[in-house]
């Protein structure tokens, strides 16, 4: 596919253009579909270029000079002359550099195409995106890593309700629909050693103001084949209530924050001189 941005239309005038929604007459030989991207750039007095890009939300085509439903009839039989108005409802997704202002009416309007889609859709500021499939003109679709480890936050909206993740993108949030399981397990694939020891490093032992690492609750945590991570824990009680709250704050970090499907806890007993009383556990194997 070509590279090039393509041109479908102009801003319309007719509609109220805000920095948010706006509008675009498709030219009679262009079309612009559900999810396509769109660029219109701009001058902005005393400030200089601007470029507007954003996603096709909606899309519709309606007569000119009828008044009735049931004028397309007359239209039908070449009593009503009338012109056929595609337009295209767009969302603004970026505006480079950021001036918040609606673009003109009659500016000329872009399908976003190569390097300029992938500035429209954030693509080029991923440092870690992994492909989500294909938009519906066969151009790649990525997910941008650091919003689903944690490492940026983490959140993936797959019920197409929140209009801040995939509600605005009807194949994104059908390809989430039907591989959120995958992606979940590609992302604890992903889950670095680091990632966990921090995440464990955050965890208080109950009853006690420091971590479980600095206390050496922590004495092995390895990656599993299938997606997981195995940790060894050192039972410095005999209290059941504990070790039950501890392995909870461990799954919520580990399952629920960061996302790992499969989680394996080991306990390994430790003479209870050195457990809950004094609290110089410490591990004998890798320490992190």
């Amino acid at each position: 596919m070509d590279d090039v941005s393509e041109r479908v239309g102009m801003v319309l005038g007719t509609e109220d253009a805000t920095p948010l929604i706006f509008w675009v007459a498709v030219a009679p030989e262009a079309y612009l579909q559900l999810d396509d991207a769109v660029i219109v750039d701009t001058d902005v007095p005393g400030r200089g270029p601007l470029r507007i890009s954003g996603i096709v939300q909606d899309a519709r085509a309606r007569h000119e000079g009828a008044s009735f439903d049931t004028d397309v009839f007359l239209v039908d039989r070449g009593v009503l002359p009338v012109d056929t108005a595609v337009a295209a409802q767009v969302v603004a997704t970026r505006f480079e550099p950021e001036i918040f202002v609606p673009p003109m009416p009659g500016l000329p309007a872009f399908r976003a195409r190569g390097k300029d889609r992938d500035e429209a859709l954030y693509f080029d500021q991923m440092a870690r995106k992994i492909p989500a499939g294909l938009s519906r003109d066969g151009e790649p679709v990525y997910l941008d890593l650091d919003f689903l480890d944690g490492s940026r936050g983490a959140h993936v909206n797959v019920s197409g309700v929140s209009r801040h993740s995939c509600g605005r993108s009807r194949a994104a949030c059908g390809y989430l629909q039907t591989h959120a399981s995958a992606i979940i397990a590609y992302v604890a694939r992903q889950t670095s050693i680091d990632a966990v020891m921090e995440a464990l490093g955050r965890i208080k032992y109950p009853g006690y103001s420091s971590d479980i690492l600095a206390l050496g609750i922590i004495e092995e945590a390895a990656p599993l084949p299938d997606s997981g991570f195995a940790l060894t824990l050192r039972q410095a009680t005999e209290r059941e209530e504990v070790m039950k709250r501890l392995a909870a704050d461990i799954h919520q970090a580990l399952s629920h924050e960061l996302g790992i499907a499969k989680l394996e806890l080991r306990v390994r007993r430790v003479e209870p001189e050195l457990g809950e009383k004094t609290g110089r556990v410490r591990p004998g194997g890798k320490s992190y």
